[in-house]
């Protein structure tokens, strides 16, 4: 078990592109022993993940931006400041529906829910300062069944 206390910079983290999203890996669950695990999302205008469910408790808090989260049937608005907490197993959705990227800060517990961005996501450039962000996610090229398939391999399901 590695445990370890940490300072992580800005920009600090294991990066990758998950369907047009960065994410970075801010605490990885490599770091807690499986504990949990802390994850950033830059997430472009009009986009998010489909409504879908997972094995861990997340809990979500936006930091910049303004997201339609979708919690079961319920439908509603969450801006900076808002935290979202989502129980094991519960279908989910966060969508970016403002004009420029959101930032959301996710904590899985237990940790396990980075290793599917790692898996099913490409490493980000060194150029990732470059991405602009601010417009909606190109998706083009991007294995969507392989990423589903990797889903399922992590215990999620796509509802």
């Amino acid at each position: 078990m590695k445990m370890s206390d940490a300072v992580i910079p800005p920009g600090g983290g294991d990066a990758v592109m998950n369907l047009g999203t960065l994410v970075r890996l801010q605490i990885p669950s490599t770091d807690t022993g499986g504990a949990f695990s802390v994850v950033e999302h830059v997430v472009p205008p009009q986009s998010g993940p489909p409504l879908h469910t997972h094995p861990e408790t997340e809990v979500l808090y936006v930091l910049d931006g303004e997201f339609e989260v979708g919690i079961g049937a319920e439908r509603t608005r969450a801006g900076a400041g808002s935290v979202i907490h989502v129980r094991p197993g519960t279908p989910h959705s966060t969508k970016n529906v403002g004009a420029r990227a959101g930032r959301l800060l996710s904590v899985y517990m237990p940790g396990a829910a980075d290793r599917f961005f790692l898996d099913a996501g490409s490493p980000a450039a060194d150029d990732v300062a470059q991405i602009d962000f601010d417009r909606p996610a190109d998706l083009t090229g991007i294995d969507i069944p392989a990423v589903l398939a990797i889903a399922q391999r992590h215990g999620m399901r796509i509802v």
